[in-house]
């Protein structure tokens, strides 16, 4: 630990003080407007979203739009592609319980 020595008036004795921490910068992460956004947080939202977009067709239209890419529900394409937006949809629910501080995001004001 480093200290740095503050001295608020000349006289005053010498008083120590912790040097004050950087901020833990997550290595997945990517600076932007002063916010800090975890790149693994955009592609778990964009699978999410691919996911949701493909149960709608499903629900909708009766259509699986990734069985019909990758050769059937059963293609190892396919599954790999399912197992990966379950797996987003899981990290997708840690978004809920995060601060504004883990996030990036400007706390919200009224």
């Amino acid at each position: 630990m480093t200290f740095r020595i503050y001295l608020k008036n000349p006289h005053d004795p010498l008083v120590y003080f912790p040097a004050p921490r950087k901020k833990y910068r997550h290595p997945l992460s990517v600076d932007t407007n002063g916010g800090m956004i975890m790149v693994i947080d955009k592609i778990a939202l964009v699978l999410a979203i691919i996911g949701a977009l493909n149960w709608g067709g499903i629900g909708l239209f009766g259509f699986d739009t990734v069985a019909f890419l990758c050769g059937g529900q059963v293609a190892l394409l396919s599954r790999i592609i399912y197992a990966l937006v379950g797996l987003a949809g899981l990290w997708c629910i840690t978004l809920l319980f995060r601060t504004g501080e883990e996030t990036g995001h400007a706390p919200h004001t009224a």
